[in-house]
């Protein structure tokens, strides 16, 4: 019997690979890609997260509904047009390829207003963006793309209401410098001949920078919860 520290080790490396197998990716959604970051918001918003917020708005941790787990980061807009509310936060480049980013949003029940999921690469002499956006006023999600244009990507989006929350992701190729495809709950788009949005110069450093922002469009507060946010590398 194989030991460890002089000790018998009744689970062998062959036991701990078939669990690994068995269990999967730590991803409830779509299991492609290497996960290298997944923020569930089980505790406090640390200081790795920028948080900006206009008005009179607020970000939090948040007991009230939650895609997994205890918890979600719950965003307030203020009471006024274009009053904004966004997290957003920095990680080193690992590679380039494919990455994906995901996260799943709980929406109001009333109010005008878009909510943005994004992920800015900067390689120091590049910078481009993979960028999905949800108008609630049009039903539609968008995507960003040549110039800083919007496509329209999937219309007729009707969130279901009481706490349910729906996932997106969307995949870009960075070598190609085009998008892959994008996921909406159970419906996927292809998006092989859409461009990723170009800055041109960058203005920050070598990283990746993601995050979720949430924009009034009317004259009142508007709160949109978020969890699960993750970002993967090596998107087949």
């Amino acid at each position: 019997m194989e030991k460890i520290n002089g000790l018998p080790n009744i689970v062998t490396p062959a036991d701990i690979k078939e669990l690994a197998a068995r269990l999967g990716s730590p991803v409830p959604y779509d299991r492609k890609g290497e996960v290298i970051l997944l923020e569930p918001f089980e505790s406090a918003i640390n200081s790795h997260w920028a948080k900006t917020v206009t008005g009179t708005g607020a970000i939090t941790v948040s007991v009230d509904t939650a895609r997994n787990g205890d918890s979600s980061c719950k965003l307030v807009t203020g009471g006024l047009i274009t009053d904004h509310t966004s997290i957003a936060r920095g990680i080193p480049i690992t590679t380039k390829g494919k990455f994906g980013l995901e996260a799943s949003f709980s929406f109001p029940a009333a109010g005008s207003y878009t909510v943005g999921l994004f992920l800015y690469y900067y390689n120091g002499t590049t910078a481009r963006i993979f960028q999905v956006l949800y108008d609630s006023t049009a039903g539609s999600i968008s995507l960003s793309t040549t110039g800083g244009a919007f496509l329209l990507a999937l219309s007729g989006f009707s969130p279901i209401l009481g706490n349910t929350f729906h996932t997106f992701k969307v995949v870009g190729d960075l070598n190609a410098n085009l998008y892959s495809r994008l996921l909406v709950d159970g419906s996927e788009v292809d998006l092989s001949s859409v461009s990723l949005y170009n800055l041109g110069t960058p203005f920050f450093g070598r990283h990746l920078r993601l995050g979720v922002n949430v924009d009034n469009q009317a004259g009142a507060s508007v709160t949109v919860y978020v969890d699960n946010i993750i970002v993967t590398q090596n998107e087949p």
